[in-house]
């Protein structure tokens, strides 16, 4: 597991719980109290003294992390958006090795499906304190090959 999607899940659900209070929904009940902050952080997104994010911006290049994981031919590699890792960090479906597993066994469109699901029957945050109802779900497995 490379990056630090799961830690950031996490602080992003905290605040959701904090914010919604003991009555919880997230999602619903604080969504306008959020939104002004979140479009302010999301202003400075990418800008001198704030977080960088992938975008097709040449400059990311400069503060994108580098690693070099050790792999063999037949490794399965998930990429995938924070939103997609959902399915560990927010509402615990999988572990990392249960959901690459889980990727090969029954696909990635399943899994897509079941995360939806999951949004889908708490759409006010708060069986899982969140946001928003859903976030951007993608992912691409690989199977390296010499």
């Amino acid at each position: 597991m490379l990056g630090e999607n799961l830690e950031k899940r996490g602080r992003e659900r905290e605040r959701a719980q904090r914010m919604a209070g003991p009555k919880g929904g997230a999602a619903a009940s604080v969504r306008e109290q959020f939104l002004p902050a979140l479009r302010a952080s999301r202003n400075k997104v990418n800008s001198k003294g704030a977080d960088w994010l992938f975008a097709p911006d040449p400059r990311c290049a400069d503060h994108a992390d580098a690693a070099r994981p050790a792999a063999i031919s037949g490794s399965l590699v998930l990429l995938a958006t924070d939103g997609f890792l959902a399915l560990i960090s927010d509402y615990e479906r999988y572990s990392p090795e249960t959901l690459l597993s889980a990727a090969e066994a029954r696909g990635l469109g399943a899994l897509g499906e079941e995360l939806r699901a999951v949004e889908s029957a708490d759409p006010e945050g708060k069986a899982y304190p969140r946001f928003k109802k859903s976030d951007d779900a993608t992912a691409l497995l690989l199977s390296l090959r010499a």
